[in-house]
């Protein structure tokens, strides 16, 4: 898949959050850690990211990221609240900084529309609601598939249902083991 330029913002990160995406028809998820996500081999991963490419030609495909997958939309709500109340004279990028990974911080607010020179006691009802929609609910356009060329792995070959994932063993032939990256 051809990512968003908001990967590059958790390249050096290792935080766990859910994707997911939202296609004409369907939805699917998965969840892992940031770094390596859409870059990884398993077999949940290779299912995800073929049925976003499937989707492709049907129509516009949003890749969903959940930045606190842990939290309900109501406790990342509150979790802000109490930030923002015990330190109303800090500036909103020093708060965030304690609940996201740093280089995430300009990326959040930016979407937010949100100053990062905003004070936590200056947050508006309907800032602060921004806030907790892209932590929960980050939609980035997946532009297309990467070419061929640069596949490691390609849908064809073995069926990722005929694999165990725990194990990587064949469920067709019992001890053959697959190896995977």
């Amino acid at each position: 898949m051809i990512l968003h330029p908001f990967f590059a913002g958790i390249d050096s990160e290792k935080r766990t959050c859910r994707f997911f995406f939202r296609g004409p028809q369907n939805r699917r998820r998965i969840r892992g850690d940031a770094l390596h996500a859409l870059r990884r081999f398993g077999t949940d991963h290779l299912n995800f990211k073929r049925k976003v490419v499937e989707a492709l030609p049907k129509g516009r495909i949003d890749l969903g990221v959940d930045l606190k997958p842990a939290l309900s939309p109501e406790q990342v709500e509150n979790r802000l609240i109490r930030e923002f109340q015990e330190q109303p004279r800090q500036q909103i990028q020093s708060l965030l900084g304690r609940l996201l990974p740093k280089s995430l911080v300009p990326l959040i607010l930016r979407r937010s529309e949100v100053s990062p020179e905003a004070k936590g006691g200056e947050i508006r009802v309907v800032e602060r609601r921004k806030i907790r929609k892209v932590l929960k609910d980050w939609r980035l356009p997946v532009r297309g598939a990467r070419p061929l060329e640069e596949a490691i792995v390609t849908a064809g070959g073995i069926a990722v249902r005929e694999i165990q994932p725990s194990t990587l063993e064949s469920r067709i032939v019992k001890g053959s083991i697959f190896a995977e990256k």
